[in-house]
Parts: C-alpha cells; sequence; structure tokens
C-alpha cells in the first residue's frame, strides 16, 4: 500500500468517526428536547397521523392512506417493539433520521471542501429552522430528507468511482435508500435526476448494468411499503397524488373538493387546464428558486435577504450543473429537479424543502471553495451564523404549535356558550376537545394572494356553518398577518391573538323547525327529527344527535333514517345516560357541511 493510499484510508477514517459523531449528537440533542419542547400530541394528529396508523396496524386494523405511503408508519412500528408508545416512537424515528441527515450531509460536504468547512455545513443543517421544526415529530418528513441524503451520497460516490466495484456497492445503496425516501414521502421521486450521471457519458453496458442494480436497490427498499399495502389496505398512488396541479391550481387544497371530483373529472380538468396550470407552475418555480428557496436556511427571511440568499443557492445549484465534477452534477440534478418539479405540483411549504438541504449546502460551500479552502470555511461559518441566528424564533414558532393551548380555548368556550361548537382549525383531535362538533382541517389559503385569504376563510366558514375559527401562530402566521390587517366581515372579532389565535364569527342561523321529538317506548327512548329543506340544493350525508351529558361530555350519536324521511335514534335505558341531557339534532349536509337544529333539554329516566 502507498503512502498515498495510507493517508488517503487515514482521512476517509477520520471523516467517517465525525460524521458519526455529529449524526450522533443530533440525534441525541433532538431525542432529548423533542419530550421537554413538545410534549402534546396533535399537529393533523401529529403531523398527517403517522403514529395513529402505526397504532392501527399494530392492532391488525386497516391502516391505509391515499396520499401518504406506509415507510413512516412501519418504522415508527418497528421503534414500538422497544416498549415506546406510537407518539415517542415516532419522535425516536425523527430524531434518529436527524442523525442520519447530518451525518450524511457531512460525506457529500467532504467531497468538495475541507474537514472544517464540512463540519460548519453539517452543522449549519442541523440547527436550521426546518430541521429544528421536524426533528421532533412522528412525521415523514425527517425520514424521508434521511433517506434522499443517503441516496445522493451513494449516487455521488459511484459517479466518483467509474467500473469499479465500488461504484457498483454505492449503486444498489443509493437505490435502496431512494426506495426507502419514496417509501417515506411520495415527492422524493423528485430528485430522482440525481442519478442520471450515473448513466450518461459511460458505455451502455456500464449503464445497463448500473440501471439494473439501481432498480434492484429502489425494489428492495419499495418492498416494506408494497407488503405492508397487501396487509393493512392500499395507499399510493391515488388520483389525489397524479392530480396536485388540479388540487393547488384550481382547488385551492381544498382535500374535501377533490374527494368529491373522482378520478375521471380530474384527468378532464387536466387536459382542459394544463397549459395555463403550466404557465402558473413556471411562475411558482420561478418565485421558489429566486425567493422561497431561502427558507431552506431560515424560514422567517424576508425581502431582499431572502432574494439574496435563495439567488446564491440557486447559481450554485447552476454552477454544480455545468462542471465537468460528476459529483457536484449529481446534487446540482437533484436539487434543481426537486425544486423545479415541487415548484410546479405542490405550494413549498417549509418542511418539504428539507430534502434539499442535503444538495444546497454542499453546493453552496463548492462554489465557495473554487475561490479557496479559506473562502468556503468562512462561508460556512456564515451558513451556520445565518440558521443560528434564526433558532430563536425557530424555538418560539415551535412552542406556538402546542395544541394543549388550543384545546384549552376551545374547551373554554364550549363550557361559556353551553351548545356544540365548530370550529375550523389548523389541526384536529376531536377526543381532547369535549363539546366540539368538528374540528375541521384546513390549509388551503396557502399560495393564495393576501387579498384573497379572507374570501377563502369566509367561504370556509360559511360551508361548515363554523362557530370560531382557531389557528396557532406558529404554524399559520402568514394567514393571521393578512388577518390583522384586513378588514374583516361584519360581526367577525378577533377574541385571542397571542399563540393562540380565536376568531368568533356569527353563529348561523338555525334551519326552521326540525320537529325534534323524544318518546319512550318500553325500555328505549326514541328521538326523531324531521330535516327541513336545506339551502343551496344540499343533501343531507348523514344525520344524528349530538348528547352533551352533564359535565361537558359530548357524543354524536347516529340517527337511521325512516321510510317517512324522519332521522331516527333509539337509545335503551342504561345507567350512564340517567339524567338530564342536552339534545341537539345535526345533519352533515354536501354542500353545507354541518347544520344545526335548535337544541333542547332531555331528562333520560330508567
Amino acid at each position: 500500500m502507498t503512502d498515498a493510499t495510507t493517508t488517503a484510508a487515514t482521512h476517509g477514517a477520520r471523516d467517517l468517526r465525525t460524521a458519526l459523531l455529529l449524526g450522533a449528537a443530533a440525534a441525541l440533542a433532538f431525542a432529548v428536547l423533542g419530550p421537554w419542547l413538545h410534549p402534546a400530541a396533535g399537529i393533523y394528529g401529529e403531523m398527517d397521523d403517522y403514529e395513529g396508523r402505526a397504532m392501527r396496524m399494530a392492532n391488525g386494523e386497516a391502516a391505509g392512506d391515499p396520499y401518504h405511503p406506509y415507510g413512516t408508519s412501519l418504522l415508527i412500528l418497528a421503534a414500538m417493539q422497544l416498549g415506546l408508545g406510537p407518539l415517542a416512537a415516532g419522535r425516536l424515528v425523527s430524531a434518529i433520521a436527524t442523525g442520519v441527515l447530518v451525518a450524511a450531509s457531512h460525506g457529500l460536504l467532504r467531497a468538495f471542501v475541507g474537514p472544517w468547512a464540512a463540519g460548519l455545513g453539517a452543522l449549519a443543517i442541523a440547527t436550521t429552522e426546518v430541521t429544528f421544526a421536524n426533528a421532533m415529530l412522528a412525521s415523514s418528513d425527517m425520514p424521508a430528507a434521511a433517506f434522499v441524503a443517503l441516496a445522493l451520497l451513494g449516487w455521488q460516490r459511484a459517479a466518483a468511482h467509474a467500473r469499479t466495484a465500488v461504484a457498483a456497492k454505492a449503486t444498489f445503496a443509493a437505490g435502496a435508500a431512494f426506495g426507502l425516501a419514496l417509501a417515506c414521502r411520495s415527492s422524493s421521486l423528485f430528485v430522482a435526476a440525481g442519478a442520471l450521471p450515473l448513466f450518461v457519458f459511460v458505455p451502455w453496458r456500464t449503464a445497463l448494468a448500473r440501471l439494473a442494480i439501481s432498480g434492484i436497490g429502489t425494489a428492495l427498499g419499495l418492498a416494506p411499503h408494497w407488503l405492508a399495502t397487501r396487509l393493512w389496505g392500499a395507499g399510493p398512488p391515488h388520483p389525489g397524488n397524479a392530480a396536485n396541479l388540479v388540487l393547488k391550481y384550481r382547488l385551492g387544497f381544498d382535500y374535501d373538493r377533490i374527494e368529491q371530483m373522482g378520478a375521471a373529472a380530474i384527468q378532464q380538468d387536466l387536459r382542459e387546464h394544463w397549459f395555463e396550470y403550466l404557465q402558473r407552475g413556471l411562475g411558482d418555480v420561478w418565485s421558489l428558486l429566486t425567493n422561497d428557496l431561502a427558507r431552506c436556511l431560515a424560514t422567517g427571511v424576508q425581502g431582499a435577504a431572502a432574494a439574496t440568499i435563495a439567488l446564491l443557492l440557486t447559481i450554485a445549484l447552476l454552477l454544480g450543473l455545468v462542471t465537468r465534477d460528476r459529483r457536484q452534477q449529481t446534487l446540482a440534478l437533484a436539487g434543481l429537479a426537486y425544486a423545479a418539479l415541487l415548484g410546479l405540483t405542490f405550494t413549498p411549504i417549509d418542511r418539504m424543502l428539507l430534502p434539499l438541504l442535503p444538495a444546497t449546502v454542499p453546493m453552496l460551500l463548492a462554489a465557495g471553495a473554487r475561490i479557496g479552502p479559506r473562502a468556503a470555511t468562512a462561508l460556512g461559518a456564515l451558513v451556520l451564523a445565518t440558521t443560528l441566528a434564526s433558532l430563536p424564533r425557530a424555538v418560539e414558532d415551535f412552542a406556538g404549535m402546542q395544541v394543549d393551548q388550543h384545546f384549552a380555548a376551545m374547551r373554554e368556550r364550549v363550557q361559556r356558550e353551553g351548545r356544540p361548537l365548530v370550529f375550523l382549525c389548523d389541526f384536529g383531535r376531536t377526543g381532547d376537545v369535549p363539546g366540539a362538533l368538528l374540528l375541521a382541517t384546513f390549509a388551503g389559503w396557502r399560495g393564495l394572494a393576501a387579498d384573497a385569504q379572507v374570501a377563502w376563510l369566509r367561504d370556509q366558514v360559511e360551508r361548515h356553518h363554523a362557530d370560531y375559527v382557531v389557528y396557532s401562530r406558529g404554524r399559520s402566521h402568514a394567514l393571521l398577518a393578512t388577518l390583522r390587517s384586513a378588514a374583516l366581515p361584519a360581526g367577525w372579532t378577533i377574541e385571542r391573538d397571542d399563540a393562540v389565535f380565536v376568531l368568533r364569527v356569527p353563529p348561523p342561523p338555525v334551519l326552521g323547525d326540525w320537529q325534534t321529538r323524544v318518546v319512550r317506548e318500553g325500555n328505549e327512548h326514541v328521538l326523531s327529527f324531521q330535516v327541513p329543506p336545506l339551502p343551496n340544493g344540499g343533501v343531507v350525508a348523514s344525520a344524528g344527535f349530538v348528547v352533551r351529558s352533564p359535565d361537558g361530555a359530548t357524543q354524536l350519536l347516529p340517527a337511521a333514517k325512516r321510510a317517512d324521511g324522519t332521522y331516527e335514534l333509539r337509545v335503551p335505558v342504561a345507567p350512564t345516560l340517567v339524567g338530564a341531557h342536552g339534545l341537539t339534532p345535526v345533519v352533515i349536509a354536501e354542500p353545507g357541511g354541518v347544520i344545526r337544529g335548535t337544541p333542547l333539554e332531555h331528562t333520560f329516566t330508567n
């Protein structure tokens, strides 16, 4: 072994130890911080309810989801075998994934810059706002980003070793990591362009062999997801995932309406409006590359600072694209393709920018290295200073995501008004708010102009007959800033505006006489009501009674439709129902959301 080979091996071992140390430190830090800073679950069922799906899988129940594959839920299910609850298991998975992201990013950086610059860049990735928030959530975004980073690292190594066994192993490992990334989040597909340098400008036999090896690795990475679809119900692909353009540009991310359209209507809409959507999408891509890309490093940056950071990152990716270094081409292609396709198909919310970190930060420091090692190190220090400066805001926003305050605010209003209430929220777990008739989750305001956001919210309020809008400052600060400065519709009043934003809207009028009756037949109480004609040609999708106990607990009991059109509920006499209860007839109308009748009091007796 030559001296050069020995030196390279020594440096390689040292780099590996450094990467593992940085990754382990990041994983440990977030595993400890998570339970302390984020003690309560409930953000979209903890961000799309992956931990809930893992619990259903553990119980042998159906857990298919039309928009989210099984990868993250399977990881949570595996972590639950350590004796952890689903929420703790999910947070452990995200913390470990953060460590993997940081370690893999250090490996990507060391291909272009020295050890000091690589260490600073890896620390910057560990301390960005998007990393800080998602490292402590039982969500799919951090595991997907971690596997994307591993795939990029494998592709980079394979591109650097032409026709060697090292390239074959790296190609296979990258394919497996890419499959696992797809199994965690479908949008990980957007980084696939990063593999192109492996297949172009090489002998065709080499290209075919690498393509086969990549395909086998990807299939193995996706295999757990495919198996899970057989055991617990089908997941993606789904018309909803294939129709993001319709969802984004036609429906404003109104998931209820996209579900009602159906696959045929979605495809027709795409055929009729594809050129319009493409034009608008290209505008969103331009906005992402020249402004929104800055949120990779600091989500709160705005104005000229955001434009400067975004342009620097975009220029760094473009420089990597035109170089002859295939390792840089790998990251540049992956980063540019992901950014472009994300801008075309979806609103680039902060957490979906995570997979860009292992591409943008290494390419930015690689651009600095063109000047010299000291310039790369100085640039790494500047990037780290930028992310560290944003951490106080990240902590504040993360605290604003805590749901205990929101639930307390809703419970207080249910108790004060003494009737079931409908809330529009940016999170939802109905069991935590006795007396809440509906907790609806919406994010359709994203991507709308400021003057259209109030109109959108008013439409949601009218469609669901809401009593209150309860939003979190940390999650919906852009919408709340609009509401504070806008002229609100008549009767709308802001009751609270701190970490929790509470907006009171005028109560909807009672829809006529529902002819509610309660009679005793033997051992049963028979509750019935007749629904008057619904406005706007609405039809009843389901009906029932909201039964409110003296202690404030509320349950919705479904009613059956009789031949004469009356809705009826038979309640056997039971000790738990003895006493005075509030009864409110309700229907779920399409369109129209929740519509309530006049509440009444009834005393159940043995």
